[in-house]
């Protein structure tokens, strides 16, 4: 049967948040004394984010931190535990509204795919994200231990994701004057804005709006 940690936080390293829990302290007795604020600074701020930048989304670790006792004394303690990376849900959000909701313009093309990884590469990784339907899941898949490669595609993706949110942005503002003019106006004459084609690597019957991200 698991045990119940001793204790659990949650940091933000690297942009990532990060739990980290302690599962063990030597000696047993000093455990009410011991929480995630007891880990040395440097443990945090420099072994959990070298592993991070190394690739790593998570890891087990043994620290040596002092421990404030009742009365002032201090005693140093063996504490060992994991940390991971939670997954960030606003991000994964944005990811996907763009996913769902992405015109021809706002997809991944051929050019992007080269420009990040060689011509040659480049247009292999292509095909393949046409091949998959455009499937971010499939793609990161497809990398699967080549944290260098899937870091690329997914610096092209958070690109075109922040121009697909600037873009609606300026949409919804030029929406909302036209509606406020439309009070003082007759636009019966007004030629119906067009809309967005589905993105190539798409299938157009399946292609539909999701909540506007915020």
């Amino acid at each position: 049967m698991e045990r119940n940690p001793v204790a659990k936080d949650i940091y933000t390293i690297l942009s990532h948040r990060v739990e980290v829990v302690i599962t063990d302290v030597d000696p047993e007795e000093m455990t009410p004394h011991v929480g995630c604020d007891s880990l040395t600074t440097c443990y945090i701020d420099d072994r959990i984010t070298e592993q991070i930048e190394a690739g790593s989304t998570s890891g087990h670790f043994t620290d040596y931190p002092d421990v404030i006792l009742p009365g002032g004394r201090k005693a140093t303690v063996e504490v060992k535990g994991y940390w991971r990376i939670v997954p960030d849900f606003d991000l994964w959000r944005r990811i996907f509204l763009w996913s769902y909701n992405r015109s021809v313009e706002q997809s991944l093309n051929e050019e992007m795919f080269r420009e990040t990884y060689g011509n040659h590469t480049g247009s292999h990784y292509y095909d393949k994200w046409r091949g998959f339907g455009g499937s971010i899941e499939k793609m990161a898949g497809y990398f699967s231990n080549d944290h260098d490669a899937g870091q690329k595609f997914m610096a092209m993706v958070m690109t075109q994701v922040v121009r697909y949110e600037q873009e609606f942005e300026r949409h919804r503002v030029w929406r909302r004057r036209g509606q406020h003019s439309s009070n003082n106006h007759d636009h019966s004459n007004q030629e119906p804005v067009p809309v967005p084609a589905p993105a190539p690597d798409s299938d157009p019957t399946q292609h539909r709006q999701h909540p506007e991200p915020e």
